[in-house]
C-alpha cells in the first residue's frame, strides 16, 4: 500500500512539475513576466473621473490651491494604442472625450500623444510603476517619441499589473499634474490589451 501511495505522489509531483515548467517557460522562466516579454503593440482604454478647478471670475482654469477656485468633476473616457519596447518604455496616442455631469453640450474629442517610462518593475509579480507624460503635438515612431512641435500638457505616474500570459496590462493613475496646478482629485484606470508582439 505504501508503494502505491509513493508512486501516486511521485506521479502527481512529476505531472505538476511538468505542467508548471511549461507555464514558467511560457512566461520567460522563473514563473514571472519579464519586462522584455511585454514588448509589442497594445490597444488601450482609459476611463474615470478628474476634478478640474475653474476660475469663478474669468473663463478658464486656475490652481486648485487658489481660494475661491470652483472644483468641477469631469467624466472622461479615452481609446488609443501604444508600442512598448523591451525595456518597458512606450509611445502612443489616443483620443479622449470628457464631460461635466448635467452639461447639455456634447464633449469635444481631444487627441494626445503620450510616453510611458518604467521606473521599477517586479517580474515575479508582473507589477511596477511608470511615469507618464502627455503632449499636444509630436509624433510616435514605434516606441520612440519625436517631440518636434510638441508641448507637455500633463505628467504623472501609474501603477501597472501584467496578466493573462502577457496579453493584458492594467494600471491606475497614482499622480497627475500640469503646469497650472488645476487638476484636483481623480480616479483613472486603464486597460491595455496586446495587439501584436
Amino acid at each position: 500500500m505504501k508503494k502505491i501511495l509513493v508512486l501516486l505522489i511521485t506521479g502527481f509531483v512529476l505531472i505538476m512539475a511538468h505542467d508548471l515548467n511549461g507555464v514558467y517557460a511560457a512566461d520567460g522562466g522563473g514563473g514571472g513576466i519579464p519586462l522584455s516579454k511585454l514588448a509589442g503593440g497594445y490597444s488601450i482604454t482609459d476611463q474615470g473621473t478628474a476634478t478640474l478647478c475653474l476660475n469663478p471670475k474669468a473663463p478658464g482654469t486656475e490652481s486648485c490651491t487658489t481660494a475661491g477656485a470652483v472644483p468641477v468633476v469631469l467624466s472622461a473616457i479615452s481609446v488609443g494604442q501604444f508600442t512598448e519596447d523591451k525595456d518597458g518604455n512606450a509611445c502612443g496616442s489616443w483620443i479622449q472625450a470628457a464631460s461635466i455631469t448635467g452639461d447639455v453640450h456634447p464633449p469635444t474629442p481631444a487627441p494626445a500623444h503620450f510616453i510611458l517610462e518604467i521606473k521599477n518593475y517586479d517580474a515575479a509579480t508582473g507589477s511596477g510603476d511608470q511615469s507618464l507624460t502627455f503632449y499636444v503635438g509630436g509624433t510616435c515612431t514605434g516606441s520612440k517619441f519625436d517631440n518636434t512641435g510638441a508641448t507637455v500638457s500633463t505628467t504623472g505616474t501609474s501603477h501597472i499589473v501584467a496578466s493573462d500570459h502577457r496579453k493584458r496590462v492594467d494600471s491606475i493613475v497614482t499622480t497627475i499634474t500640469d503646469a497650472a496646478g488645476d487638476i484636483g482629485a481623480f480616479n483613472l484606470a486603464t486597460v491595455a490589451l496586446k495587439q501584436k508582439d
